[in-house]
């Protein structure tokens, strides 16, 4: 269910977490130049994409997975490596050319569960823009989130 507020700053709105999530996810993707954004849970577990066929949801559930070990890498974990190096494989065999170095996650907290966010493309904008798109979203997410937990208390 989709609504359109009157003077209120987002334009669609949903009561609805998932719908909510993936709206937000479009809009950032567009607004900040990124391919496409994915949300997973802790355990790699699609929450919600920016996509919208079957092909970029199979896209986003490959990224979903990674999602848990890729955000190890900043801190040099080998496993994390090598989860990279296989996402790069697995991305490749599903005929996309995306390098690891177009492909950012963060994890945070909404509501006490753990997130991981996954920024894919975007490399045509500079780093510190990158930062900022990816703190937007994340933003965004634990509003929808802290919104939708009321509504279903």
């Amino acid at each position: 269910m989709w609504s359109q507020q009157g003077e209120e700053r987002r334009q669609w709105r949903s009561h609805d977490r998932a719908e909510a999530l993936h709206l937000q996810l479009v809009y950032a993707a567009e607004r900040f130049d990124f391919d496409a954004f994915v949300l997973a849970d802790g355990d790699g577990e699609l929450v919600a994409s920016s996509t919208s066929t079957e092909a970029g949801e199979q896209i986003a559930r490959v990224l979903a997975t990674f999602g848990p070990m890729l955000r190890d890498e900043r801190s040099g974990a080998e496993r994390a490596q090598l989860a990279a190096r296989w996402l790069e494989e697995e991305l490749e065999g599903l005929g996309l050319g995306w390098a690891r170095e177009e492909i950012t996650a963060r994890e945070f907290f909404a509501e006490g569960e753990l997130l991981i966010l996954l920024a894919v493309g975007g490399t045509r904008r500079i780093e510190l823009m990158r930062e900022v798109g990816m703190h937007r979203v994340i933003f965004g997410v634990r509003r929808i989130w802290a919104e939708t937990a009321r509504q279903a208390a």
